[in-house]
C-alpha cells in the first residue's frame, strides 16, 4: 500500500512540475526538493564489512580497506577574512579523508578553495539525494631523476566531494589515485573507487550534541525499536552492569538469539560529567566490535558484529539531541 501511495504522490508532483515548467519556467527549489524526497530510495543497509564510526562530530561508515580513523591532532584555520573553517580532519589509508568544515559548499567553492587551488579541476552538482558538488582535480605524478634521457611527469587524478550537511556544515571526502603515475602517464581514480567514495558521502550523518536532559527511557525506545526494525528481536529490560567503567549510572541491554550484541547505556547529572567521563574503553567482556555516543547527558555504546545495526542505532539517536 505504501509504495502505491509513493508512487500515486510522485505521479502527482510530476503533473504539477509539467504545469509549473510550462507557466513559471524554473521549478521551485522547494518543489524539487520534495520530488528528490518521494523517489529517494529506502534507507540503505551499510554493507556487514564495513567499519562504524563516530569521529570529528559525523557518524561514519567507511569500508574496512581504508583502516581505522585517525582523527588529526591539529585543527587549521582556512586563511582569510570571512574564510570557511576547517573544523575536523579525519584520515585513512589509501589517500582517504574526510574533513568537516564550517560554511556552505558556494561559498567554500567559489571564494577560496578553487580560487587558491591552483590546479586544472573540473566540478559538477552531486547526485539526488547529495546536495553539494564533486570535484577532480590533477596534479604532477612522480619523475625520472633529473638528467640525460628524464622523462615528463604523469598526472594523479584526485576526487573530492563537497556535501552539505547543515546550513553552516560542510563533509569534504577527499579521495586521491589508488597508485602513483607512472612518468608520463596519467593515474586517474578507479570507478571502484568512485562508487566507494559516494557510497560513504552518501552514508555521513551530522552528530549533534545538546544541553538538555535526556531520560534513559527515551533511549530503550530508540534500542527497541531499532533493533526490532532490523533484528526481528524483543530487547529485555536493561541490567546493572556487574563492573563498573563508568562515573553515570549504568544500564547493559542485550537480546536474545544475538548474544554478541548489546547496548551499554550510562546516564549522568549533566553533559559536563558526561564529558569529563567519556573516553574509549576496552570492554574486553563482550566479543564484538563497539562504536560509542555521547550526546546529552548520555553515553551509547554499541557492540555487534552486524554494522548496519551500530550505525543505524548511532544514526537514531541523533533524535535526542533535535
Amino acid at each position: 500500500m505504501v509504495p502505491a501511495i509513493v508512487a500515486g504522490t510522485v505521479l502527482v508532483v510530476v503533473a504539477t512540475l509539467s504545469i509549473v515548467g510550462s507557466t513559471a519556467g524554473d521549478v521551485p527549489d522547494r518543489v524539487l526538493a520534495t520530488l528528490r524526497t518521494l523517489v529517494r530510495p529506502q534507507s540503505q543497509t551499510v554493507p556487514a564489512s564495513w567499519n562504524v564510526f563516530v569521529t570529528g562530530g559525523l557518524l561514519l561508515a567507511v569500508p574496512a580497506e581504508f583502516g581505522p580513523a585517525r582523527p588529526t591532532a591539529q585543527v587549521p584555520m582556512f586563511g582569510g577574512p570571512g574564510a570557511p573553517t576547517l573544523l575536523h580532519e579525519v584520515r585513512f589509508d589509501r589517500g582517504l579523508s574526510i574533513l568537516v568544515w564550517k560554511g556552505t559548499v558556494r561559498t567554500l567553492l567559489d571564494e577560496f578553495w578553487l580560487r587558491g587551488n591552483q590546479q586544472p579541476y573540473t566540478r559538477r552538482p552531486l547526485n539526488a539525494p547529495l546536495i553539494g558538488e564533486e570535484v577532480v582535480t590533477t596534479t604532477i605524478g612522480q619523475s625520472d631523476p633529473l638528467g640525460p634521457g628524464a622523462r615528463k611527469s604523469g598526472t594523479d587524478e584526485h576526487r573530492n566531494l563537497f556535501v552539505q550537511l547543515a546550513p553552516d556544515q560542510i563533509a569534504h571526502v577527499a579521495i586521491g589515485p589508488t597508485s602513483a603515475a607512472e612518468p608520463g602517464t596519467a593515474t586517474k581514480i578507479s570507478a571502484a573507487d568512485r562508487a566507494l567514495q559516494d557510497q560513504i558521502a552518501a552514508y555521513i550523518r551530522a552528530t549533534p550534541d545538546t544541553e538538555k536532559s535526556i531520560d534513559r527511557a527515551q533511549v530503550e525506545t530508540i534500542v527497541r525499536r531499532v533493533v526490532g526494525q532490523l533484528q526481528n528481536a524483543d530487547v529485555p529490560a536493561g541490567s546493572p552492569s556487574a563492573t563498573k567503567v563508568f562515573a553515570g549510572e549504568e544500564l547493559v541491554y542485550s537480546w536474545p538469539n544475538f548474544s554478541q550484541s548489546f547496548a551499554y547505556i550510562v546516564v549522568y547529572p549533566d553533559r559536563a560529567a558526561r564529558e569529563r567521563d567519556e573516553q574509549p574503553r576496552a570492554l574486553a567482556q563482550w566479543n564484538a566490535t563497539v562504536v560509542q555516543r555521547g550526546v546529552g547527558n548520555i553515553l551509547v555504546l554499541v557492540g555487534s558484529n552486524d554494522a548496519n545495526l551500530r550505525y543505524r542505532l548511532i544514526a537514531a539517536l541523533d533524535e535526542l539531541a533535535n
